[in-house]
């Protein structure tokens, strides 16, 4: 790998951290500890069901490997410091909404019909069936990734500057070589939502040549519905268990990886 190829998920004039590492580390940090967090066993009585511990725990990794996906855009690459993405998060959880479209399109009725998945309760929904695996992806990791930030930049969701940061177009080139490792990623799991996911990501990050990304009202009914006081249990338990699970990841791996560098 050149410097060119190099992209960071921090780079200030003394530290850097490469944005593979910083994701892969966090995956595994989800991986590991998720066993032994209090959600764990609430997660697993919620997708009692709908799924076992072996598809979760893969989804959670995924969770954690794409989380800062959004960062890997040239857009948010540029510069000689880059100590703030802005919108990462939305870029990612759009690229995650747009690999879920193009896999279940012959289930859905376009982008906004996804956002039925986010009040649709686990019970009933039967094993192998796609609408089973639209909600797992929706729930375990578009909303842990759409939210992770939300505490450090509220005026932005809530003021609606995310659909100015949606409506511009991003292209993906330099951080090519992590098209090829999520796709190498995916053969390493069992299930087939877990490859499906990776590589269809992996599809969209290779088309995206100057695209716009088409989920505006999407994300907007997301918010909504994530912000509405009405108790929308058990989604809305599983987006913030699983935000405050990635969060103490992220933050443990990033002090350590970054503490580790001294500056000259």
């Amino acid at each position: 790998m050149t410097m060119k190829e190099v992209c960071y998920a921090y780079r200030d004039q003394c530290k850097s951290e490469e944005l593979w590492k910083h994701i892969k580390d966090v995956s595994d940090c989800m991986k590991h500890s998720y066993l032994h967090t209090k959600i764990s066993k609430k997660i697993s009585w919620i997708t009692r069901g709908v799924a076992g511990t072996g598809e979760i725990m893969e989804l959670i990794e995924i969770t954690g490997l794409l989380h800062d996906i959004g960062k890997s855009f040239d857009e948010l690459q540029n510069g000689s410091e880059l100590t703030h993405f802005p919108a990462h998060d939305l870029l990612g959880a759009s690229t995650l909404i747009r690999a879920i479209h193009n896999m279940f399109s012959d289930a859905i009725d376009g982008y906004d019909d996804l956002s039925k998945y986010i009040v649709m309760p686990p019970e009933g929904l039967k094993s192998r069936s796609k609408e089973k695996d639209i909600w797992l992806a929706m729930n375990l990791v578009v909303l842990p990734i759409l939210f992770h930030h939300y505490a450090q930049h509220e005026y932005q969701y809530w003021s609606g500057r995310w659909a100015e940061y949606l409506s511009k177009r991003y292209t993906f080139e330099r951080c090519g070589y992590i098209i090829g490792r999520l796709r190498d990623q995916a053969d390493q799991y069992r299930y087939g939502l877990s490859q499906n996911l990776l590589r269809s990501v992996a599809t969209v990050l290779s088309e995206s040549k100057g695209v716009m990304f088409p989920v505006e009202n999407l994300i907007f009914k997301i918010i909504q519905l994530i912000r509405n006081p009405v108790n929308i249990h058990p989604t809305k338990y599983i987006t913030l268990a699983m935000v405050g699970h990635l969060n103490t990841c992220d933050g443990i791996v990033a002090q350590r990886n970054r503490e580790s560098m001294q500056c000259s």
